[in-house]
């Protein structure tokens, strides 16, 4: 998270780092550090607090993949 807002997605490797995305989170200043906890990051600017759900959400099974679905009657 850098100071104007922007959060930046990168993959951190002994190579060195590569932004692959990047979004402005925060419109004012930011001068807190962000904290990350159970997924959820939590940023403040000098106007708010936000908390972003960075969770990657679980991939579901394609239907065939589940097997028959039973309907209860």
């Amino acid at each position: 998270l850098r100071e104007d807002g922007d959060l930046f997605l990168l993959p951190a490797t002994a190579e060195g780092f590569k932004v692959r995305t990047q979004t402005r989170i925060l419109d004012a200043t930011v001068r807190a550090y962000p904290a990350l906890a159970d997924g959820i990051l939590y940023a403040r600017d000098e106007r708010k607090l936000i908390a972003a759900d960075m969770r990657i959400p679980a991939a579901k099974e394609p239907a065939e993949a589940a097997g028959p679905q039973e309907r209860p009657q």
